[in-house]
């Protein structure tokens, strides 16, 4: 289990380091596989924030912070209820939910990409 985690952490972190995108997609459902979705949401949660805040730090001086208050307005009031749905929705049907939604942000990203 860990050798697996290992490696698909690498590589998760790998492609998202080279293309910008895609190490949460494939790290979550395997960490999902491994310890339920109680767990997978919040390690993921914490590699993302790490990821992204070194990438701030990499690019301080080029983030437009005006865009960044502007996004900050939405995202951390929906961030708190998202997570006060999670600590209160059932756990299986969280768990195919972010199935579903990992599934059609996926699909979303690549036709985005390839257009």
């Amino acid at each position: 289990m860990y050798i697996v985690l290992a490696i698909v952490g690498l590589i998760a972190g790998a492609l998202s380091g080279s293309i910008g995108f895609g190490g949460g997609m494939i790290l979550l459902p395997v960490i999902t596989y491994f310890y339920g979705v109680e767990v997978a949401v919040p390690v993921s949660t914490i590699a993302q924030m790490m990821s992204n805040l070194s990438r701030a730090g990499m690019g301080w001086r080029e983030i437009h912070w005006r865009q960044v208050l502007w996004f900050l307005v939405l995202a951390l009031p929906l961030t708190a209820l998202g997570a006060i749905g999670f600590s209160i929705i059932d756990k299986a049907l969280m768990t195919r939910l972010l199935c579903v939604f990992l599934i059609v942000f996926q699909s979303l990203n690549c036709v985005g990409r390839f257009t």
